[in-house]
């Protein structure tokens, strides 16, 4: 079968309702690049990813009515005085040095308890550390995958990719479920 053999039979057998009703199943909502609640600083760059996919404990899929990021992820927005919530992205080597844990841990930590959302990808080292100590501070976290947002990579970090969910935080990517991580991307 040749590639267009096989985009014609997904397209055949593709339900995009049954799709739908299995990511809700599963706790994961969808964001296009023109729902309200895709993030508007997401959506300016050069190159949008066209959808992307979150699992966080407090989002709700969406029910036919039009969702802003603000009651799509209530629990991220700390500051009740703001209209957003106040992001800070850490990452770093998948090897630190003693000193670049201490500062990494230090920084995500004073970072979360003044309420900056902190948000790293999900590899060893500094993106782990960001994402602790951001968590052990009390305050909410965002890990960007290099996969779909149900596999967790490095299979070391299943306990904190559910911590990060449990506490209100989220686990967003742009590729779809199911996708395992690619090298080199």
């Amino acid at each position: 079968q040749n590639l267009a053999e096989k985009f014609i039979e997904f397209r055949r057998k593709f339900e995009p309702k049954k799709e739908l009703e299995k990511l809700e199943k599963d706790g994961i909502t969808v964001l296009a690049v023109d729902d309200e609640a895709y993030p508007e600083s997401l959506r300016n760059i050069s190159d949008p990813p066209i959808c992307i996919y979150l699992k966080s404990s407090t989002t709700k899929f969406f029910s036919g009515k039009p969702q802003t990021a603000k009651n799509l992820l209530p629990s991220l927005y700390i500051k009740s005085d703001e209209n957003v919530p106040t992001f800070f992205a850490i990452v770093g080597t998948r090897k630190p040095t003693s000193y670049g844990i201490q500062v990494a841990r230090k920084f995500a930590y004073e970072l979360a308890k003044e309420g900056f959302v902190i948000v790293s990808g999900m590899a060893m080292g500094i993106d782990t550390i960001a994402h602790q100590a951001s968590l052990d501070a009390g305050g909410k976290t965002i890990a960007v995958l290099g996969c779909g947002v149900n596999i967790i990579y490095p299979a070391i970090n299943y306990r904190l990719y559910h911590n990060i969910i449990k506490t209100g935080g989220a686990v967003i990517s742009e590729f779809p479920p199911n996708q395992t991580v690619l090298k080199g991307l």
